[in-house]
């Protein structure tokens, strides 16, 4: 039920900020914009921004999560840092890479959070 009504409220927010994109090769969302024009969207916006694009961020870590979990693979802990924290190192790896798709700052975040199976695992948040 929780998850459903996140999806709906996550939903509802990138439909009215008109940043879903439509790319039937490759998926839909603000992942599929480039990390200029989130960039460009963060100044223009910023609080909405964060609501449209960290929504965004979130939702397709938990999937890559749940994915991992499926596949037998280690999960991640999603909470080893602070959604501030998550947010910044966003924006440092779009800052480098502007013309990456936004989902590509995604996955190299993912990539830095510890594996759950390891309780003393911390982040790692050296630059790569």
């Amino acid at each position: 039920m929780m998850r459903a009504a996140l999806f709906f409220a996550l939903f509802t927010v990138v439909a009215q900020h008109g940043v879903l994109a439509r790319d039937a090769a490759y998926g839909m969302g603000a992942g599929n914009r480039t990390c200029a024009e989130f960039a460009q969207d963060y100044k223009r916006d910023p609080s909405g921004s964060v609501k449209i694009y960290f929504a965004w961020a979130q939702g397709y870590m938990t999937a890559l999560d749940l994915l991992a979990s499926d596949s037998r693979s280690k999960s991640r802990d999603l909470g080893a840092m602070s959604n501030e924290d998550q947010f910044t190192l966003i924006g440092i790896y779009c800052d480098q890479h502007p013309l990456v798709p936004y989902q590509q700052a995604i996955l190299h975040l993912f990539s830095m959070l510890p594996k759950i199976d390891d309780p003393n695992a911390k982040p790692d948040t050296s630059a790569k």
